[in-house]
């Protein structure tokens, strides 16, 4: 007869292990209690699937790799195979893992009955070694899974150690994307079982709620020694979208400039989304003819030189519909509503939900956070100088910042108006962002108040004051000079108004 060999491996829809055949599996689960949700191959000596049906499954660990007596066990019975896939909850009969401390090396050993019914296990060879090396894990998602259990459904993109961290310690920036954080606190508070594998992948259960986990893209959990657990998050950045960095920065005129509504102050934004490009024409129509018969029936038409032009011609109100049908045809939350009910009609002022994963407009404060990219005490998103090298703007010579060609960008002076470029025509800023300045003047969420950022000093994430006549617009556009595409310039338009001049682009909650 044949050997039965346990084959661990990954299957997207549990959480499971990987190693190879009777491959060093490293395998780190947390004791008093702890859960761990575990699925398996079990194939005969020529990795040929066992027959469908019940067997009995015996797990051991161990502190020696070949001989000793287990130091824990669990045997699971009538354990269904099907298509020689096997899974079991380690931890459910005995309530606990335990001598899983990381004090030394341990090893897994798994017993599998031959045939069903035969009563006798036999024990893979070798045994799969523990590893004390504790590491957090950047995995490609999240999901959640019945009873709590909260795994991957892709295989890792690296790894990174973190035994010598200390509570709170910064990753840094991995792999070139930015915002990797290590967090401590309430989150982990949450934790109650957690497994760690070599290939990637990582195991979390939460006897709670998913919300916290889930709230991140990258998850991966970490267990530093003598210092507890901690949730490290790497977030998902969508293509055609730039993380913006959570922090202060500093908001208002720069350089010498002395707009009376844009002081020079200290203001924190969370971490956010911003779409790197302003919305097409062709994004505009593509949601607008969806929406159209889905609820959201007095979209705009809107207005756009060609498909890769910024749409413009466009009110307040429409943006924000159109940012809520873009999430009701994505499957995400959309954002604003009227009376608890999602806005798809109509010019009533809504409700931001910003606890909402879908579409939204930036706030002002998010949009000069992102504009600067990055940059301190600069007019606009790449210096102190603009010229057409830089953005479709008028250059009407005026102020001693405006360099080169005069009036109208020359490459876009093709009649009719308005003069707008392809989005993405110029260099982006430091977030990876185009066109911050000139092309499409860019709505945000907030009403605008002449003087709500002298009076909103040193505040966190600032969304504009209560309610007044117009809502904010920024960056200037394709027929205004230097002066207006300056990133402190505040400007307001009526929001159930159409101009040419006028765009916007969405941003997103990390969420």
């Amino acid at each position: 007869m044949r050997a039965l060999v346990p084959i661990l491996y990954i299957r997207a829809a549990w959480i499971c292990l990987a190693g190879g055949l009777l491959g060093m599996t490293r395998l780190l689960a947390q004791s008093s209690p702890s859960l761990l949700p575990l699925q398996f191959r079990v194939a005969d000596s020529n990795g040929v699937a066992v027959a469908d049906g019940v067997r009995t499954v015996t797990f051991r660990m161990y502190t020696n790799a070949v001989s000793g007596a287990a130091s824990w066990v669990e045997t699971h019975r009538d354990v269904g195979v099907r298509a020689g896939v096997a899974g079991v909850m380690l931890g459910s009969i005995n309530g606990t893992i335990t001598n899983l401390d990381f004090a030394e090396v341990q090893y897994l050993g798994i017993a599998v009955e031959p045939a069903s019914g035969s009563g006798v296990a036999v024990e893979m060879v070798p045994r799969t070694v523990l590893l004390p090396t504790i590491r957090a894990t950047v995995v490609e998602r999240a999901r959640s899974f019945p009873g709590g259990v909260i795994g991957t459904v892709e295989l890792a993109r690296a790894t990174v150690p973190v035994a010598a961290m200390a509570p709170g310690t910064a990753l840094g920036n991995l792999q070139g994307l930015p915002g990797d954080r290590l967090v401590s606190g309430a989150m982990a508070q949450n934790i109650f079982s957690k497994g760690y594998f070599g290939d990637g992948t990582v195991l979390v259960a939460d006897s709670r709620t998913n919300g916290v986990l889930r709230a991140a893209g990258y998850v991966a959990v970490a267990e530093v020694p003598s210092t507890g657990i901690f949730l490290y998050e790497k977030r998902v950045v969508p293509p055609g979208f730039s993380l913006i960095p959570a922090g202060p920065f500093k908001m208002g005129v720069t350089s010498g400039d002395r707009d009376a509504n844009a002081p020079s102050i200290d203001v924190t934004v969370s971490a956010f989304l911003m779409q790197t490009n302003e919305v097409t024409k062709a994004q505009w129509d593509a949601v607008r003819t969806w929406g159209l018969t889905n609820g959201f029936t007095d979209l705009n038409v809107g207005g756009g030189k060609a498909p890769n032009h910024p749409v413009q011609s466009v009110t307040w109100f429409d943006a924000i519909k159109w940012c809520n049908a873009r999430s009701a045809k994505e499957g995400l939350e959309p954002v604003y509503t009227i009376g608890g009910v999602v806005m798809k009609t109509g010019t009533a002022a809504p409700d931001a939900d910003w606890t909402a994963n879908g579409y939204r407009l930036p706030t002002e404060a998010e949009w000069e956070k992102a504009a600067r990219g990055g940059l301190v005490g600069q007019r606009f998103p790449w210096g102190d100088v603009i010229s057409h090298t830089y953005a479709n703007f008028y250059n009407a010579g005026t102020e001693p910042y405006q360099v080169g060609d005069a009036e109208f960008h020359p490459d876009y002076l093709g009649a009719p108006a308005p003069y707008t470029s392809p989005v993405g025509s110029f260099p982006v800023n430091g977030y990876g962002l185009a066109d911050m300045s000139g092309n499409v003047w860019e709505w945000c969420w907030d009403w605008y108040g002449h003087a709500y950022y002298t009076q909103s000093r040193g505040s966190s994430d600032p969304r504009g004051p209560s309610s007044v006549t117009g809502r904010v617009l920024r960056g200037g556009s394709w027929g205004n000079d230097a002066f207006f595409s300056r990133c402190a310039f505040r400007d307001g338009y009526f929001p159930g108004d159409v101009d040419s001049l006028n765009g916007f682009r969405p941003a997103r909650g990390l969420l």
